[in-house]
């Protein structure tokens, strides 16, 4: 009996995911109007008439406290004559259809995501490693779209990102309602940020809703939102072996709606650059399921 892909545990609906899908266009075109610039720009807004947003895959325990937030910066071109990666889909199959947000996720999840091991292989293995299902996490993207340079696909969006971290950082800010709602409403208590910008432009975005941000058993370790690109290090000389080799995170807290949430936050490889620092993701994994082991909780 053949068993089930990982990603099968997933809902293909619910109502973040219908709000991203629906409002992400008119969300883009409101960033597009108030930045002039040229130098980076999103793959998404570039193919006209302008692409919806990816929308998150959740796993139907999501809510649980058990459950872990796996974040990235932004998505690698997924579009078939755009990929930059193994598994993609054709832009005929791109569904624009309001309410047809679980028709895509499904082309999604079928062409891009199973069998891939370019990224989702890779979060896979982390996962796995830390005692997870795909019905345990919530995959999401600070941008939720292709922020990648139509000169420069192979580039990804890091070249992207440095060549302008504004933009980069107007569309997350677009976006963070939606990611903030998911944390909020959930008792999950662990995140992992892929990458150095993704943690860097998170935490600019958890400490603008007032919460301290310090790194677990520093208390020189404090994370003070500043004018710096997100293109550096969100703690100036801690590079993301730091975390993995110390087995140490963001501890991230404060008062939420009346009542005190609190989330641990470890930095880690992005899935391009695990094999020669991290791999099968072992070490990771490890101190993510310390961090689930501690209590994962948000409230805890």
């Amino acid at each position: 009996m053949r068993s089930l892909p990982f990603w099968s545990q997933v809902i293909l609906k619910d109502p973040i995911n219908s709000e991203i899908w629906s409002e992400s266009p008119a969300v883009q075109d409101r960033i597009r109007s108030h930045h002039s610039t040229h130098r980076a720009d999103v793959l998404q807004a570039l193919i006209r008439p302008g692409l919806r947003w990816v929308p998150d895959i959740v796993g139907e325990e999501w809510r649980d406290a058990g459950s872990v937030f796996i974040v990235g910066s932004a998505y690698s071109p997924f579009i078939s004559g755009y990929a930059g990666r193994s598994r993609s889909m054709s832009l005929e199959s791109y569904p624009r259809a309001e309410g047809a947000v679980d028709i895509f996720l499904a082309e999604f999840l079928g062409n891009v995501v199973e069998e891939d091991e370019d990224y989702y292989g890779p979060i896979r293995l982390l996962l796995e490693g830390a005692g997870l299902t795909s019905s345990q996490a919530v995959l999401t993207d600070l941008v939720r779209a292709c922020f990648v340079r139509t000169s420069d696909l192979a580039g990804g969006d890091k070249k992207a990102v440095r060549a302008d971290p504004d933009l980069f950082m107007a569309f997350a800010e677009s976006g963070w309602a939606w990611t903030w709602r998911r944390l909020c409403e959930s008792e999950a208590g662990c995140i992992v940020a892929l990458g150095t910008v993704a943690e860097h432009g998170l935490l600019k975005l958890l400490s603008s809703e007032g919460l301290a941000v310090t790194v677990r058993g520093d208390p020189r370790g404090v994370f003070r939102r500043n004018p710096r690109p997100v293109t550096g290090y969100a703690l100036l000389g801690r590079g993301l072996a730091f975390w993995r080799d110390r087995t140490t995170w963001w501890d991230v807290a404060g008062q939420v709606g009346g009542r005190e949430r609190r989330w641990r936050l470890l930095p880690a490889c992005h899935p391009n650059w695990y094999h020669g620092h991290d791999p099968g993701y072992r070490r990771t994994s490890a101190v993510l399921h310390e961090m689930l082991v501690l209590g994962g909780t948000s409230g805890g």
